[in-house]
This record gives C-alpha cells, structure tokens and sequence, in this order.
C-alpha cells in the first residue's frame, strides 16, 4: 500500500496486523514495539482513527505486561483518554474495539463482576462485528463461574447461550472456536455437578490450545482447571496446573497477570493449612 501510495489502506493493514497478532498469542511486549513501530508511521501519515484504535491495542498489552516503556518519545494515550474521544467523535468503531479491550483485561485477571457490568452498560448493538464472538465467550465464562457462585438461573441462562453459540460457530471453523467451546463445556458441566464430564472437558481445550500455540488460552485453561481441583480436594494435582498457568502467562508476555497469579497461589497455601481436608 505504501509503495503505490494508499497511505489510509496501508496503515488499516498496519492496524490489523496488529490486532490479528494480539488475538493469536504473540509476545506480547514484542507486539507492543510492533504497535509503536505502526503509530510512529500513522502519526507521520496523519491517520488518526487507526492511530488511536491501534494505541488500544498497545494499552492492552500494557495492563498485561505492566510496561509502557516501549513507547519512547510517542505520547500514547490510555484507555480513558480513548474512551473520551471515542464519546466525543461518535467513533462507535473505536468504542468497539475499547470495550472489548477492557473486557478482555478484566477476563484474565477473572474479574467477571467487572467484565459483566462492562457487558450490560455496552450491549451489542445491531451492527454485526466479527470480533463479538470474544463478547460472547467472555461473558459465558464470566455468567458461569457467578452461576456456580450465587445460584442465580439468570447466569446459567446466558452461560447455556454462549455454548450453543460456540457449538455453532465450531462448525464454521473448529481451529478458532473449539478450544473455547471445551471451556465453556467445562464450567457448565462443573455448574451441573458433572465433575467427570468437567475434567474431560478442561483438558480437552488445554490440549487443543496447547496442539495450535494458542499460550494466552492455554495458560487460562490450566488456571481454570487448576482452580477446578483445587475446589474438588485434589490440592497437589490443581497446584500442577497453576504452575503451568504461570509458566504460559510468562511466555505470553503476560507479567502483571503471573504475579497476580503467584499471589492466588500463595494464598492457597496459607488457606490450605487451615483446611480440615485430607488432600
């Protein structure tokens, strides 16, 4: 695009590969230098719309990596800062593109309260997005873990309809969704009380991300899994799989997200040993 001169297409590619990169596990402090590399040519091009869409991307990674330092001299604004123009030009397509970066932050650190609010303030509006489908697997997991926590049949409601979503999207395209359809398989099962079928389930989409290189949903299966014994009495085996978590979140790139890990981890062991519980 460059070499004939479409500057705007160029720089929408820059933006895509960008985003493409984000959602396929590529390390993520080298994706944010790849960004800064793609904003220094936009702010140069004057393309300001992809410019401020691919700083969100940047952000992102971020939260999870906990540095900025990669920006240099470029002056990158924060999520806040995005938010605010976004309002303020109607820009529905950054808006987009930012609440889905917030949610996807909040679902790895499972926050689901948080990621649930975000949810309901923004819901999807006619407009088909090729990326709602994340919304809809964020949400599902989110609505089960809070489906098994309250009891409240309005969860398990919306996390019954992500699966039967991702059941049809699997036969679109069983590389894309079928590892997140095991996990949304997974927590309904452990909701229903199907802890065999549950086990299945989460190891199937650790297998499945594992086999494609996909580290940010290997790393969540193993979190989820672990958690999943761990609450079952098989203390040891679920330890097992955090520490793999953790190993994968620190291949990602993911930093801030390892340490918040290493923090649950301890305070599993200081609760454990006032567990009456034979493990």
């Amino acid at each position: 695009g460059m070499i004939v001169g479409d500057t705007e297409n160029a720089m929408m590619c820059g933006f895509l590969v960008c985003q493409s990169r984000f959602h396929t596990s590529y390390e993520l402090s080298a994706l944010q230098e790849t960004a800064c590399n793609f904003i220094r040519q936009m702010v140069k091009h004057n393309q300001i719309g992809v410019m401020n869409q691919t700083m969100c991307i940047f952000e992102t990674c971020a939260a999870l990596t906990g540095s900025r330092s990669k920006k240099n001299s470029l002056e990158i604004k924060t999520i806040r800062e995005l938010t605010v123009i976004a309002n303020q030009t109607k820009n529905f397509f950054l808006l987009h593109h930012i609440y889905l970066s917030r949610m996807f932050v909040h679902f790895y650190f499972r926050e689901y309260i948080q990621l649930l609010e975000i949810a309901e303030a923004h819901k999807v509006i006619k407009v088909k997005r090729i990326m709602n489908f994340l919304r809809v697997y964020f949400v599902g997991i989110s609505s089960l873990s809070l489906a098994r926590d309250t009891r409240q049949e309005k969860w398990r409601k919306i996390g019954d309809e992500a699966v039967e979503t991702f059941t049809s999207l699997v036969n679109f395209s069983r590389h894309n969704f079928e590892k997140n359809l095991f996990l949304l398989q997974a927590e309904l099962h452990y909701l229903n009380g199907n802890l065999r079928a549950a086990q299945v389930a989460y190891e199937d989409s650790i297998e499945f991300a594992r086999t494609h290189k996909f580290k940010n949903d290997e790393a969540f299966a193993h979190e989820l899994y672990g958690i999943f014994l761990i609450e079952n009495k098989m203390f040891e085996r679920g330890m097992v799989h955090l520490n793999t978590s953790l190993s994968r979140y620190r291949d990602w790139g993911a930093d801030v997200k390892a340490k918040s890990l290493i923090s649950f981890m301890e305070h599993l062991f200081t609760a454990k040993t006032t567990w009456n519980v034979k493990y």
